[in-house]
């Protein structure tokens, strides 16, 4: 199955292989395969090796294993603690965002919430990835 058709970590090793270039590396956001019913873990551990950037994003599946919305980072199926826990162990040197989707998602029109809430949003989202990264036993 190609890249073309199906989004997963196989296709993603295989967009790097055709691409064959050290400056095209990965953004890997902790959220989106939750969202695509895949495993978090599962695809972070299969492309770390190309990841030069994070977005820090969880999400809930319901009880049927489907995505249910997304939520603050280590209250999900993102495996975010995990993620975090071997970024930091492995000293990786890229960047990390943030990218809560729990009180607007910006890039989808139509849905955004009072600024003040989204601000609030924000600064927990943060405060709880600063205390996942502090709490890494060093």
């Amino acid at each position: 199955m190609s890249f073309r058709t199906r989004r997963g970590p196989a296709q993603t090793l295989e967009l790097l292989a055709e691409v064959d270039s050290p400056y095209f590396l990965l953004c890997f956001d902790t959220g989106n395969p939750v969202a695509r019913n895949q495993d978090s873990w599962d695809y972070y551990t299969k492309v770390k090796n190309y990841i030069t950037y994070i977005h820090i994003k969880d999400a809930k599946r319901d009880g049927e294993g489907r995505f249910a919305g997304y939520c603050f980072p280590g209250e999900g199926a993102g495996y975010v603690q995990q993620i975090i826990t071997d970024l930091v162990t492995s000293d990786y040197q890229g960047c990390i965002s943030i990218e809560p989707h729990v009180a607007a998602i910006y890039h989808e029109q139509g849905n955004r919430n009072n600024e003040d809430i989204c601000y609030q949003a924000y600064i927990r989202y943060g405060r709880n990835l600063v205390k996942m990264i502090e709490e890494v036993p060093k």
